[in-house]
């Protein structure tokens, strides 16, 4: 960690002693601050993005697994009432 901020400070440094004009080097250091400051922000986005599409997913199969339950429970009662109740039931 303490060689990231030596690295990120000797970065700055470096364009601070640059010889640009001040405005281009604050307008530099400004843009360098910015992309920095939304790098975790990034990643969070993304990281909600690939929960969401997980959950979506699951989601997904639970109510095919429940549709399926529901559908087979309806046949079931359809043959019953049909046949009186004489199937068996241990299918």
């Amino acid at each position: 960690m303490r060689l990231l901020m030596g690295v990120v400070a000797g970065y700055f440094l470096g364009l601070l002693i640059a010889p640009q004009s001040g405005e281009k080097t604050r307008e530099m250091l400004a843009e360098k601050a910015r992309e920095i400051a939304e790098k975790p922000k990034r990643a969070a986005e993304e990281k909600i993005r690939e929960v969401a599409r997980r959950s979506e997913a699951k989601a997904g199969d639970i109510g095919s697994e429940l549709g399926r339950k529901a559908a087979e429970t309806a046949v079931r009662n359809v043959t019953d009432e049909l046949l009186g109740d004489k199937t068996d039931k241990s299918a």
